[in-house]
């Protein structure tokens, strides 16, 4: 085999495990984040449980203390102009997306709608306590979405370890 030939052989295998390993980084770091969405109804109750334990083992062993949870409330029918609380959780509540600053969304502030898709993105980023996180009940909370000053709807948060 030439020279020329061995070094594209190499440079092959080379692009082949820099794409296997960021692969497997990515799955190490996995837990970060996650996804919530449920349908606003009124009076109604939602319980979302995050598990850290699921995490990869990265994160898990870095910052398994903070996280964030991607909520998307949807309304069947036009909803009404809300507004939200979190209570329990150390949190910073936001609208903000992955392309700019995220801005605090404050307990008097109107939760914005996204036009046409008819749902409400709310960003939480979630800090517990480290020596809390080794034990199955980590930490939980509620997020209340308010109609002016009725309870429209609920959603309860609770953040597990299942590997305790």
């Amino acid at each position: 085999m030439s020279n020329l030939g061995l070094k594209k052989v190499l440079l092959v295998l080379v692009a082949f495990m820099v794409t296997f390993f960021m692969g497997m980084f990515k799955t190490q770091i996995n837990g970060d984040r996650s996804f919530y969405k449920f349908n606003f109804e009124e009076g109604k109750v939602h319980i979302y449980t995050l598990d850290i334990g699921k995490m990869g083992d990265i994160k898990y062993n870095v910052q398994p203390n903070i996280m964030t949870i991607y909520i998307r409330g949807k309304g069947n029918s036009t909803l009404p102009d809300l507004r939200c609380e979190v209570e329990g959780l150390k949190c910073f509540a936001s609208q903000g997306s992955k392309k700019g600053i995220w801005k605090e969304v404050s307990k008097t502030d109107i939760l914005k709608v996204i036009e046409g898709k008819n749902f409400v993105p709310l960003n939480l980023e979630i800090a517990v306590p480290r020596a809390e996180v080794k034990k199955y009940e980590v930490a939980s909370g509620k997020v209340n979405f308010y109609d002016g000053d009725k309870l429209y709807t609920t959603l309860i948060v609770k953040v597990v370890n299942t590997k305790y």
